[in-house]
């Protein structure tokens, strides 16, 4: 094996895993704004897309998103519309943003990196829908 040759299989050896980790499941998605983000995730979400999902939230938290938690998601979502989700978006900081729900609650916080939101909060995991009881 010459050394050129061995070089390009080292190089490529290097960016394979970047390259599989950003792969098609990352770079398809609309995480441009923080609304487009929002959509992104509950899109990802309601097409049971595991992989899609995590890479819409920040990297420490993807290894916590499951399937279970997915399947838990997908049924709430059953219940809830996008308008309920995102009633409104806080921008106080730059690269920061938080969406509050309709009720009144926080459904996620966003952070900006490298001009993409990602969220920064597992807000499947306490999904619920309020009943009309609740305050």
């Amino acid at each position: 094996m010459n050394r050129t040759c061995f070089l390009g299989t080292l190089v490529a050896l290097l960016l394979l895993p970047k390259l599989v980790l950003a792969g098609p499941a990352e770079s398809a998605l609309d995480l441009s704004s923080p609304r487009s983000a929002v959509e992104t995730q509950i899109d990802r979400a309601r097409a049971g897309d595991l992989a899609g999902l995590k890479a819409c939230f920040v990297e420490r938290l993807r290894d916590r998103i499951t399937e279970k938690n997915l399947k838990k998601a997908q049924e709430h979502l059953e219940k809830l519309s996008l308008d309920d989700l995102v009633a409104e978006i806080r921008q106080k900081k730059p690269g920061k943003a938080k969406i509050k729900m309709k009720d009144g609650r926080t459904f996620t916080n966003l952070v900006q990196k490298d001009g993409r939101w990602y969220a920064e909060k597992l807000w499947f995991k306490k999904l619920k829908p309020r009943s009309n009881n609740s305050k």
